[in-house]
């Protein structure tokens, strides 16, 4: 996992930071179309999915097809709870990999924008995150 996060800061920007882990610009948050569409209410099943079971990683989205930049610190630290047994673990996997699915999909499908709007994503990352959303199935 943390070997993938490196890999995608050098390649451009990191996917996602998870909320936890997490700080983000004021003025990036507040932008119209980031905090407009991340606050819109889901209804459709596709938008539960990609919204409300991965916020952070929905959030990340926003900001990235917006043209700003997530970065990834091997440095910093912080301290959350996380899963203690398999059952809870497992349980977070399966709530958070159809909303990784979805949202890696939604910056795929408009990828052209989204290169053209964010400096930090080439065609070669959209290509290196289709290629992980491929060897995912």
């Amino acid at each position: 996992h943390w070997l993938q996060k490196a890999t995608e800061h050098v390649l451009g920007c990191v996917l996602c930071s998870p909320g936890c882990f997490s700080l983000f610009r004021g003025e990036a948050l507040m932008d119209d179309n980031v905090m407009r569409k991340y606050t819109t209410v889901s209804t459709e099943p596709r938008h539960y999915v990609q919204y409300d079971q991965g916020e952070d990683r929905w959030l990340c989205t926003l900001l990235l097809q917006q043209g700003w930049r997530v970065e990834y610190s091997a440095a910093s630290d912080a301290f959350t709870a996380c899963p203690e047994t398999f059952e809870e673990f497992y349980n977070q996997r399966r709530r958070w990999m159809p909303s990784t699915i979805m949202n890696i999909l939604d910056l795929l499908k408009d990828y052209k924008h989204v290169i053209e709007r964010n400096p930090d994503i080439s065609i070669f990352y959209i290509l290196y995150q289709g290629f992980l959303m491929v060897s995912t199935f």
